[in-house]
């Protein structure tokens, strides 16, 4: 029983662990993430904040102010990356 329990416990957290993984590498492209949900959308251009389990992620876009963010920020934890915008 012990042993089954254990199983599941490492299953999920492997299973969390990729769902986060994918997350933050489709940050990284600006892509929307798949498993968030929105909490805030700012119409100062398009800012977006998105909130995981354990992880938050914003994508910045202020094109209606002179000097705006144009940039991506990961928070996981006590962790934060943040990313350049990256023009094509």
């Amino acid at each position: 029983m012990k042993h089954r329990l254990l199983l599941v416990a490492v299953a999920l957290v492997l299973l969390w662990g990729s769902m986060v993984a994918i997350d933050y590498n489709r940050a990284i492209r600006r892509q929307s993430p798949l498993f968030t949900y929105t909490t805030w959308y700012r119409t100062d251009g398009g800012t977006r904040r998105f909130h995981g389990l354990g992880y938050t992620i914003t994508f910045y876009n202020q094109t209606m102010l002179a000097e705006g963010r144009m940039d991506t920020v990961f928070r996981f934890f006590g962790f934060e990356r943040t990313f350049s915008r990256i023009v094509d």
